[in-house]
């Protein structure tokens, strides 16, 4: 849902391998177009790196982009009421 917002997504996911083990995925890390880290560090210096490189932003914002097109591009601002309406809640 956040990338509906256009704003840049960075994935910190420390334990991915230990909660795929586990519990298992709906979509594989390899079809996500997002960057993922799983050290605090990477992740401190993508922050950094997207406040402060206009290129590297803008790359994130094209991720998000490729995210909506793939995963949610029928949402919008009126996708719960739309389904309110069709489960009969209003």
């Amino acid at each position: 849902d956040f990338a509906l917002t256009g704003k840049p997504i960075l994935l910190y996911q420390p334990d991915y391998e230990e909660y795929n083990l586990r519990r298992g995925l709906y979509i594989e890390k390899k079809d996500i177009p997002l960057q993922m880290f799983s050290e605090r560090k990477s992740l401190n210096e993508a922050l950094l790196q997207t406040l402060r490189d206009p290129a590297y932003r803008a790359e994130r914002i094209h991720e998000s982009e490729m995210m909506v097109e793939k995963y949610v591009c029928d949402d919008n601002e009126f996708t719960c009421d739309n389904l309110c309406k069709i489960i009969g809640i209003e």
